[in-house]
């Protein structure tokens, strides 16, 4: 019988993630990769080795569920697979000319081993040779080569082929011998071919982490995708030459990543040219009392704005279409004074009266739950006059054009407006309130100090949509188990260091003692067998009723009664 690749793809993914690291001196990944993802198995397995993921309910599950011999031989054992658990994995996508492939690669301790495994995963695919290469083409667009110490699954990614704008596509299909030779030149990767040559590529890998994350967008601008920017070529120039290089950790408590973002010399300069500042502690405070769910605070220079549109080419598009409305971009840029704060508070789930029409002029009417929120934008201002103006374009111009619906939604919309701030929302009270009072949120010790932040309560969500759950208790359960899970989501950054970006985010977890990967491997086991346990009581009850309906027979009819006999008398 055939098995299914599928099966143990994921195994072998669970296989790299929790082994141990091995060198990474030499990165056997291309200089002209768009995406990298370092997986560092020591680090890893020194937070949960593989003999505590055979404690947990994940696993357990596995052994029960997975009946094949192969597959219950390597959940006992990894190293029966023949890959090398104490070496890195890598993945990685790279484009070339119209096409782009991805490809998965790490080291193998038993290759003959390793053989075997795919010959018994894949029984009806020929494993031949190409030089020092085994080879196995698999089905559709890829190919599985390994040699006596590494493997390489390599597929095209059709995806990254696509016009964004439209207008058709340009894919063309890489045939399994163009995967071959792009699978066998990863063997040969060393020295300035390899992208572990670029300094920032390097500078990331030297910071510890259990992941690392580099993109490239001169890696993934395939040239198939020129034509999206024909119209806007500045555009298309400024994706060249920009990086970015991402560290995650699964610490104590919390998932981390740090980032740095590289740009190319005309980005850079200009946000050299206009650096965004600190956030003032004093307008966070602002934030009315209560409970915040959300917040994107930051601090800027509005003559950014301007830079950046004439950097791509279309401030004269821009102005030509505001100068329509009796407006420009320098009187946007002169009315603003780069404080942003949008607020999210008070999240719910709340029942409202629905009706619809069922003809004859009757209505049916039901209840229904949707989602209620106080929403809060406030921008500071720097010249009213502007703002005024501007107000009144959004009133007289825009919304009496856009149609009486849209007309009746602008004018719904509470707002206020002063020498220092306009703020707009959906409560009027929650409005008005901006400002009145300065409330020591606890998020705005997470995110100050920084040029931007944001901060998303994770509890106050969960527990706001409550209600929409009904009494499903498989639902409610995972409910409760995510609450106990997760608390919140920071994030905060903009400095300049050197020609980087830097930008740092967290998910914080209710336990700050245990580490996060832990947490998760607990946690994902809790729900899978809190889904399994509602599957199975579905696929009984649905047995049950199959078997009901198959005994079911209608009852006959009762027999006739015999005729009585009259006695002689």
């Amino acid at each position: 019988m055939k098995r299914t690749l599928r099966p143990y793809s994921l195994l072998a993914l669970l296989l790299i993630l929790l082994g141990s690291c091995g060198n990474k001196s030499n990165v056997p990944v291309p200089g002209n990769a768009g995406l990298v993802i370092h997986i560092n198995g020591a680090s890893l397995n020194s937070k949960l080795s593989w003999d505590e993921f055979k404690q947990g309910e994940l696993y357990k599950m596995a052994k029960t569920e997975v009946k094949d011999e192969l597959a219950q031989k390597i959940l006992e054992n990894p190293d029966s697979s023949g890959v090398d658990i104490k070496s890195d994995a890598w993945f990685f996508i790279a484009n070339t000319g119209a096409n782009s492939y991805a490809a998965f690669t790490c080291n193998l301790k038993d290759d003959k081993a390793f053989g075997r495994v795919m010959q018994q995963i894949e029984p009806m695919k020929t494993i031949t040779k190409q030089g020092d290469l085994s080879v196995m083409k698999m089905g559709g667009d890829a190919v599985l080569t390994w040699s006596s110490n590494r493997f390489v699954f390599i597929g095209e990614a059709n995806d990254l082929n696509r016009n964004p704008m439209g207008g058709g596509s340009s894919h063309a299909t890489l045939t399994q011998d163009s995967l071959l030779k792009f699978a066998q030149n990863v063997y040969e990767i060393k020295g300035s071919s390899s992208i572990g040559n670029d300094s920032r590529f390097a500078s990331m890998m030297k910071e510890d982490g259990d992941a690392h994350i580099w993109t490239s967008s001169a890696g993934l601008y395939n040239s198939s995708l020129s034509q999206a920017f024909t119209m806007l070529p500045k555009l298309g120039n400024l994706l060249q030459g920009n990086f970015s290089a991402s560290t995650i950790n699964f610490a104590n408590g919390k998932i981390t990543m740090s980032s740095r973002g590289y740009y190319n010399k005309e980005l850079l300069d200009l946000y050299t040219k206009y650096t965004m500042k600190n956030m003032d502690v004093s307008t966070l405070k602002k934030i009315p009392p209560g409970e915040v769910d959300a917040v994107i605070a930051a601090n800027y220079q509005p003559e950014a704005l301007q830079g950046f549109l004439s950097l791509i080419g279309v401030d004269g598009l821009a102005n030509a279409y505001l100068s329509q409305l009796n407006y420009s971009i320098d009187e946007f840029v002169k009315g603003n004074k780069g404080d942003f704060i949008l607020a999210v508070s008070d999240f719910h789930m709340a029942p409202h009266q629905m009706s619809y029409d069922i003809g004859n002029g009757q209505k049916q009417t039901y209840t229904s739950t949707k989602p209620e929120v106080k929403v809060l934008f406030a921008t500071s201002v720097k010249e009213k006059a502007s703002w005024d103006k501007l107000l009144t374009i959004v009133h007289e111009k825009i919304g009496s054009e856009a149609g009486a619906s849209v007309q009746e939604m602008i004018n719904k919309v509470p707002y206020t407006l002063n020498n220092d701030w306009f703020v707009a929302g959906s409560d009027s009270s929650y409005v008005h309130a901006f400002g009145t009072a300065s409330t020591d949120h606890d998020f705005i010790s997470k995110i100050s100090g920084h040029p931007f932040g944001a901060y998303i309560n994770i509890r106050t969500f969960i527990n706001g949509a409550r209600p929409s759950f009904g009494s499903d208790s498989s639902v409610l359960t995972i409910a409760d188990e995510s609450v106990r899970l997760w608390q919140d989501i920071v994030f905060y950054g903009g400095e300049k260091e050197g020609d980087a970006i830097k930008t740092y985010g967290e998910i914080n977890f209710i336990d700050g003692n245990t580490n996060s990967l832990k947490q998760l491997n607990n946690y994902f086991g809790k729900i899978a067998t809190i889904v399994k346990a509602q599957q199975d009581k579905r696929k009984a009850a649905w047995e049950n009723m199959r078997i009901e309906d198959s005994v079911k027979v209608e009852a006959p009819p009762p027999p006739p009664s015999a005729p009585q006999v009259k006695k002689k008398k």
